[in-house]
């Protein structure tokens, strides 16, 4: 049997498809930030509870230019994302949308 070798995360040396969360930079940079308010004095969870308030503040009252990303951000993040509509062959449906349900047991 040829065995293949295997990073951490299982795949295939080389493997390029992220599932290992390589590109997760941002979120953890943004945890460290937000714990560095927490050693400051903040409460556990008020840097991100002033984060979130701002980004509310902006959709309600905040200028065409900050207002309209800052209400789909928090579309985006209540709703989820919109479905985008798949260009297919001619005589194809030229919409397929796919949903899942979080109680569905894979």
């Amino acid at each position: 049997m040829d065995e293949k070798k295997r990073n951490k995360g299982g795949a295939p040396l080389g493997n390029k498809n992220n599932l290992g969360g390589k590109d997760r930079e941002f979120k953890y940079a943004l945890r460290r930030t937000v714990k560095q308010y927490e050693e400051k004095g903040l409460p556990r969870g008020e840097a991100l509870n002033r984060v979130t308030e701002r980004l509310v503040q902006f959709a309600l009252h905040g200028d065409p230019k900050e207002a309209l990303p800052a209400m789909h951000l928090i579309a985006d993040r209540i709703e989820g994302k919109a479905a985008q509509a798949l260009h297919a062959e001619p005589g194809m449906p030229e919409l397929i949308t796919l949903k899942w349900d979080e109680e569905d047991e894979y």
